[in-house]
């Protein structure tokens, strides 16, 4: 089976990518009771599968459905959450998109007496605190979340981003299953897929850069971009959502190293404001930045020629790509004032200044 994986090593966490790899929960932390973080109760195929695996050792599931996780709302879950919770006999499954593996990644650290969780954020999670074990299945090929070591947590009421991340951040256990994608209808595969590939190229693009990255990110744009639009035409299409799934995986784990650059800079205002879904808003800007990229800087054009290959050579052509399944891009060769101001500030902030090429506008 070409997709089997079954022991990749990142940091400190195993990762299992198969299908059907959901299965291996029944053997897992065998000694502990399990807290499920999951994305909808509705889906009752799933609730009795997860209840069949897991049998007497199933605490109880718990919904997280925000569309993206708020301060105020990770703070009260993780409060209501450590009420099922013993440091020494539980772990938590996550379950779900983004949303819910970033939620799990901060609640698997019990509440510190005394401290808010937003004075906890946008600093390292101290390497004296002892999470829980958390084990994190993606339903969704695109945020990268199941090998990532950060929780993104907005503020909308300040219109403000912040981050939860340390080494232990990062879960203890990722199990990728294609077939958890199988009930996406077009518009969540797309998004999450053109975050997936905005993963590949920002790190390609990328000051933080190596050899194995490069590798990983490339591989990770060729899965993504020759299987989406089979996706889209046949959402049925098993063997097209495994290769997304081990592009979502390679596009992850190139971003685990390098950190996202400036397209991600410029989309944090179009999630904040508009409140656009984040691979809408990060997708919006990625031929303006290909441009900039492929004008200025002769490894990023040499890797982005193998990734995107003969049908994608142009900021033109990706945003005729990008525009034939729905999303809307910013013209990568009209400027104008605002998107002039909005990429020059962009490229000023932590991610964007991790951005390997120069701006030209005209």
């Amino acid at each position: 089976n070409w997709l089997r994986e079954k022991s990749i090593c990142l940091v400190n966490m195993q990762i299992i990518i198969d299908t059907g790899a959901i299965n291996e929960i029944k053997g897992l932390y065998l000694d502990r009771r399990a807290l499920v973080l999951i994305y909808s109760l509705d889906n009752q195929l799933l609730i009795e599968k997860l209840s069949g695996l897991l049998g007497e050792r199933l605490i109880r599931f718990v919904a997280i459905n925000e569309s993206l996780p708020s301060i105020e709302y990770v703070s009260a879950m993780r409060n209501q959450i450590w009420q099922s919770l013993h440091r020494d006999t539980t772990f938590i499954l996550a379950i779900g998109g983004g949303t819910v593996l970033d939620t799990a990644k901060v609640v698997r650290f019990s509440p510190s007496i005394g401290i808010e969780l937003d004075e906890e954020l946008d600093v390292p999670v101290k390497s004296s605190r002892n999470p829980i074990p958390l084990v994190l299945c993606p339903t969704t090929s695109g945020t990268g979340s199941e090998v990532s070591s950060t929780a993104t947590l907005w503020n909308f009421s300040k219109g403000s981003k912040h981050s939860f991340f340390g080494p232990t951040v990062v879960g203890d256990i990722a199990l990728i299953d294609p077939e958890l994608t199988m009930t996406l209808g077009p518009i969540e595969t797309r998004n999450a897929a053109i975050d997936a590939l905005s993963h590949a190229l920002e790190s390609i693009w990328n000051k933080n850069r190596n050899d194995e990255t490069l590798r990983l990110a490339i591989e990770a744009a060729r899965l993504i971009v020759n299987a989406l639009p089979i996706v889209l035409n046949n959402l049925q299409s098993l063997r097209a959502r495994e290769k997304l799934s081990i592009g979502s995986l390679r596009a992850g784990q190139a971003m685990s190293v390098t950190q996202t650059s400036l397209a991600h800079a410029l989309s944090y205002e179009d999630t904040l404001s508009l409140r656009l879904p984040h691979g809408e808003a990060v997708g919006r800007w990625l031929p303006v930045v290909y441009h900039n990229a492929l004008s200025s800087d002769k490894t990023a054009a040499r890797a982005l020629s193998e990734a995107l290959g003969s049908s994608i050579t142009s900021a033109k052509e990706f945003a005729l790509w990008l525009e034939s399944m729905g999303l809307r891009t910013v013209n990568p060769y009209k400027s104008n004032p605002t998107i002039q101001n909005r990429m020059t500030q962009a490229l000023l902030s932590t991610r964007g200044q991790t951005f390997s090429g120069e701006l030209h506008f005209g």
